[in-house]
């Protein structure tokens, strides 16, 4: 496999592999499983987001709990890769924050489509709640 050149360096930027930070993630071979690289890219451009910011509106455990979808056959991101990153990210986070992880995080705002599941969730709770009423009294 040959090193790939940066386009600031006069290489094309469809030659060159994907840059997280400072870093180039490996990816998995072909027939080895892989983080889906979408969700990746996302996941660390919200951590570089929440990083920009002071204090970090992100907490370590945030990037402990992160979670990808694994994928085969579309080379995707290394785990062991990633990992290591999600890892050193953490380590950093702890040291801003200290033992109490999320003392002085603000937090992220909850987002639109996640608001509208809560909704939903709750609607179809209350129409449970209310058969089963009128069921019992039915009964009665």
């Amino acid at each position: 496999m040959s090193d790939r050149t940066d386009p600031a360096q006069g290489g094309d930027a469809s030659d060159r592999r994907p840059r997280r930070g400072d870093r180039a993630f490996r990816l998995a071979r072909f027939t080895a499983l892989g983080y889906e690289r979408e969700a990746v890219d996302r996941f660390l451009a919200e951590v570089g987001r929440a990083m920009s910011s002071t204090p970090p509106t992100m907490a370590p455990y945030e990037i402990q709990d992160a979670r990808f979808p694994a994928v085969r056959w579309s080379r995707g991101y290394d785990m062991r890769a990633v990992d290591e990153r999600l890892q050193e990210l953490r380590d950093e986070l702890r040291e801003i924050h200290g033992d109490d992880g999320v003392g002085e995080v603000q937090g992220h705002t909850a987002e639109r489509r996640h608001r509208r599941l809560a909704l939903t969730i709750y609607a179809v709770a209350t129409v449970i709640v209310l058969a089963l009423v009128v069921v019992a009294i039915l009964q009665l």
